[in-house]
């Protein structure tokens, strides 16, 4: 298992330097108008872990095919695969005048069956709801496989980024992960977080099975906080003080 956590938490180490300069114990969140609120976990699945998933970037990467507003979106540093490395696992998506052609992380379909049979699964996304939807309607169209989701109005601001703050949900954070791309979504609950690579449609990624690996460990463990920060030390990479996050 410390190889597999190893090789995340390397991924941690390559994301998480370019936010230290904003994460100050004097960082003030926005107000979060719209928190994410989940309903009481059903009878089944009583103990579960809750497996919160970013979309973009960590499940998928999105293409343009045509005109494309950014405001739909929210990714910071945009790149690409390189050539001959291009998976052709996608499908076209189409909102109001403009087209984008969504690429599905390897493995995508396999981790929500198998991580949806384990865990209680959400997904939370800068993006906006008009656009979170349409995707999560085409990898999960029958939404069976994902409980919830809560897109950019649920999130809480910070100066022009988004957060994702996890004590809203109704969960004990003892058995909530946060798993994101984007290191910032992490600074309400640094002990919560998962940190991976940015997809941009590399057919060779295989991080959602690594991912699974990883998952099953923490899964026995009554409080994922303290393996998570041993892991990958999120409250010291972002600067985070106790004050500033939220507990």
């Amino acid at each position: 298992m410390s190889s597999i956590a190893s090789r995340l938490a390397h991924e941690a180490t390559r994301a998480v330097p370019h936010v230290r300069p904003q994460a100050r114990p004097d960082i003030r969140f926005g107000r979060c108008l719209n928190p994410a609120i989940m309903a009481p976990q059903k009878p089944q699945d009583a103990g579960k872990l809750t497996v919160v998933l970013d979309i973009d970037e960590t499940l998928i990467h999105t293409d343009t095919v045509g005109q494309f507003d950014e405001k739909f979106k929210y990714n910071g540093e945009e790149k690409k695969a390189k050539s001959g490395d291009i998976t052709d696992d996608l499908f076209h998506l189409e909102l109001d005048d403009f087209k984008v052609k969504v690429f599905r992380r390897p493995h995508l379909d396999w981790f929500l069956k198998e991580a949806s049979s384990k865990f209680e699964l959400v997904t939370f996304t800068a993006g906006v709801k008009m656009y979170g939807t349409g995707v999560l309607n085409k990898i999960d169209p029958e939404e069976s496989l994902i409980q919830h989701r809560f897109f950019r109005h649920n999130c809480t601001p910070i100066g022009n980024s988004y957060t994702k703050d996890l004590s809203h949900l109704g969960r004990p954070l003892s058995r909530v992960v946060l798993v994101d791309n984007n290191p910032i979504c992490f600074l309400p609950n640094p002990d919560n977080g998962i940190p991976v690579s940015s997809y941009y449609a590399e057919k060779s990624d295989d991080t959602l099975l690594t991912l699974m690996k990883f998952l099953d460990h923490l899964d026995g463990h009554k409080d994922v906080r303290p393996v998570l920060q041993q892991y990958f030390n999120l409250r010291d990479r972002l600067g985070v003080t106790v004050s500033t996050a939220h507990l």
